[in-house]
């Protein structure tokens, strides 16, 4: 179960810093000064004395442009999702917008999210009441807790939200979305690509392996605390 979360996580790492979603409004102009700036530090190891006039002179004005022609289509995007009255996309856009453009903390290292979910795990045990339980004063009613159909999965992952955070196993709604669109490719009686299915039946049998043994890869156990 492990391994498989393993290579459904590793499918979705972006090592490219010009494929982040977050990066896309940085213009290849201004990716052409970072790489001149970078190589430039690295050839005089900084030169500190003239490090920060340097950034102002060449890079600064060009990240400037990039950021107010970024605000603007943000802008744009919102009005035009608030006229058609979808205000909650509208929000959630706007906070993505806002946290890649804030100030933020480093991530959290790989030991401290362990230690983190080791001291939730032992918070929410389960322990023996030292008193008598709780009194049910209405009446129980069966709930379905079958192990979730593929079909259930698809109906989920296609009314996930875009552009929220993948958190510790760095899957987010845009992978889950593509990985579906593969399998629908597999499925199509005139144009079927074989093979194109395959990491969305990964993620079915990780997903209902899950739910009948009630055991959970440790990544997805992590948790960060803001």
């Amino acid at each position: 179960m492990t391994t498989t979360f393993e290579k459904l996580r590793a499918l979705c790492d972006e090592p490219d810093p010009k494929k982040w979603p977050q990066n896309n409004w940085i213009s290849e102009d201004t990716w052409k000064i970072v790489r001149n700036m970078t190589m430039l530090w690295t050839l005089v190891h900084l030169m500190l004395a003239g490090r920060r006039s340097m950034k102002r002179a060449i890079g600064l004005p060009y990240i400037a442009n990039d950021c107010r022609e970024r605000t603007k289509r943000v802008g744009k995007s919102n009005k035009a999702k608030l006229a058609k009255g979808d205000a909650q996309e509208a929000f959630h856009h706007l906070k993505g917008w806002y946290r890649d453009t804030s100030e933020t903390e480093a991530r959290p290292c790989k030991q401290m999210m362990e230690r983190q979910t080791e001291e939730r795990v032992e918070l929410y045990r389960k322990r023996v009441s030292p008193r008598a339980p709780i009194p049910i004063n209405i009446t129980p009613v069966n709930i379905l807790d079958s192990t979730p159909s593929d079909a259930k999965i698809r109906a989920t992952v296609k009314k996930s939200t875009n552009g929220r955070a993948g958190g510790a196993s760095k899957m987010r709604a845009k992978h889950l979305k593509t990985w579906l669109a593969g399998m629908e490719r597999e499925e199509d009686p005139e144009h079927g690509e074989e093979g194109a299915g395959n990491i969305w039946k990964q993620l079915v049998k990780l997903v209902q392996a899950i739910w009948d043994t009630g055991e959970v890869p440790t990544p997805l156990r992590w948790v960060i605390v803001v």
